[in-house]
This record gives C-alpha cells, structure tokens and sequence, in this order.
C-alpha cells in the first residue's frame, strides 16, 4: 500500500500530542483514539510518535511523529563524506529552530483525518508543506456527527471503487493502443526519414 506524506513546520517548540488530538476532535466533531508507539531505545529518534484514529473507524488511521533535533543526522552519520542526499531523508534536517510534525497516511484512506490534522496543525501556528486547498477547508467548517462520516465514508468507497472498476475496464485498450504505437514506430520513424531526406534533396 502507498503512502501519502505531509508535514508541518513549527518556530521552536511543536505541539504536543493532547494539543494536536484536542484541535483534531475540535474540528471533527468526532472523538480521536491514540495509540502511542514505543520508541525503539537503540536508535531513539523521536520525541513524539503516534496513531491516531476517529473512534470506530480504524480504516482512518493517521501516522504522526517528530524527531529529536540532530537524531536521524547523528543515526546516518553526520560528517560523512559523500552521504546521499540528506534533504530528503525525513528528520535529516530538524533543529531546535524549527520542529516538524510529520504525518503519513495511506493511497486509499478516507482523507477525512489527513484533511482535519492539516487544518489543526495549521491552526496551531504550523506551516504546511502544501497550502490546504479551499475545497477542503469548505467541506470541513463544521464539525460532523458519526452517521454525517459513515454516509460520507460510504460514499467515497463507491467512488473509489467505481473509479478502479473503470481503469480496469480502460487496461486493455490501453495497452492495445500503446502496442499499436510500438509496433508502427519503426514505420513512422522510416517515414519521416524519408521526408526529410525528400526536404534536402528539394530545397
């Protein structure tokens, strides 16, 4: 399964997890459940790792974590010549200055909590990766009730499985037209060589 990742800047201190949860049920309207992660304590890379999740939905569980200023730089080696690319491992770059709320949801979620926990990060002075789009901030001005989220998860399950159902159904066309087009490239490119050499010969 995919992921889908997103993360939110902070000045100094990030929220804590009660004042995330707290702004998330603010905005929902729904109750949060929270899972909080052992931290493996021979790499000790976060100071905050968590799931969380709408009570009695489990299909909406949203990954959050927050690493130790200097931790993931110290784990991958900090001074070592040649380390690939380290702006984009997460955490690489974390300082005291500035702290990020990272979250990770998964390709076929709901995004119902990915969607609120943006705007709660976002209300709670965070800085977003991605600037929240104004469909978005539209569906959710008001909190919702447990039926309001199960009609509406209901409905983006027909909706995705309709849209799945329909790139099954357009696969094979696909690939006879994409077969069709290898298959005829030689020709074409013979065909075009053949103009331009007509060009040349006739300026």
């Amino acid at each position: 399964m995919g992921t889908v990742l997103h993360s939110a800047t902070f000045e100094g201190k990030h929220p804590d997890l009660a004042e995330v949860v707290e702004k998330v049920t603010e905005i929902a309207g729904l109750p949060v459940e929270v899972t909080e992660l052992a931290h493996d304590p021979e790499f000790d890379l976060y100071d905050l790792e968590a799931e969380i999740q709408l009570a009695g939905f489990p299909e909406t569980m949203l990954k959050l974590r927050c690493y130790r200023p200097g931790a993931v730089r110290e784990y991958c080696g900090e001074g070592q010549d040649g380390f690939p690319m380290p702006e984009v491992v997460e955490g690489y770059e974390e300082t005291e200055e500035l702290r990020k709320v990272h979250m990770q949801a998964y390709v076929g979620q709901p995004p119902f909590l990915f969607d609120i926990t943006r705007l709660a990060l976002e209300s709670l002075g965070g800085r977003l990766v991605i600037d929240i789009e104004d469909e978005v901030r539209k569906r959710h001005e008001k909190p919702v009730t447990a039926t309001d989220f199960a009609e509406w998860e209901r409905r983006f399950k027909r909706d995705l499985q309709r849209g799945l159902a329909r790139a099954v159904v357009a696969l094979p066309l696909n690939c006879a037209r994409w077969l069709v087009l290898l298959l005829t490239l030689p020709w074409r490119l013979w065909k075009a060589y053949q103009a331009d050499e007509l060009a040349k010969r006739n300026p």
